[in-house]
């Protein structure tokens, strides 16, 4: 997740607004999800006759959710601090676009409203 927040971070200036930023977050995150399958397959020297099998769940992977698990917390907790950290170091309107639109779940148009821009600057910015 940290990965595909770097890489969300880094690629939106280039937004172009062909799609819906949660679109193009979720494809970020898939693409970042399948780059890890194929490093973890790399580690572990398996081909590509055994793709399958690499990218089966392992039974320790997923855990229950409902189960509270201290170093998920933890890691948690510092995935907030850091993207808080990040979030932070943006330019005010980026920062302004970022927490709306991703935080807030409002809308482009109404973001744009509430900032005093057009869509197409919420967009891109």
């Amino acid at each position: 997740m940290q990965d595909a927040l770097r890489r969300a971070h880094r690629g939106w200036a280039s937004f172009r607004g062909d799609a819906s930023p949660r679109t193009w977050l979720f494809q970020i995150v898939l693409n970042a999800f399948r780059d890890h399958l194929r490093s973890r397959e790399a580690r572990s020297g398996q081909g590509a006759q055994d793709r399958t099998a690499a990218t089966a769940p392992v039974a320790g992977d997923f855990e229950d959710p409902a189960a509270p698990n201290p170093a998920r917390q933890l890691e948690g907790k510092e995935l907030s601090e850091i993207v808080a950290h990040e979030v932070s170091n943006l330019p005010p309107r980026q920062r302004e676009v970022l927490l709306l639109i991703a935080y807030e779940h409002v809308g482009t148009a109404e973001a744009a409203a509430m900032l005093g821009m057009t869509e197409q600057n919420v967009r891109t910015t």
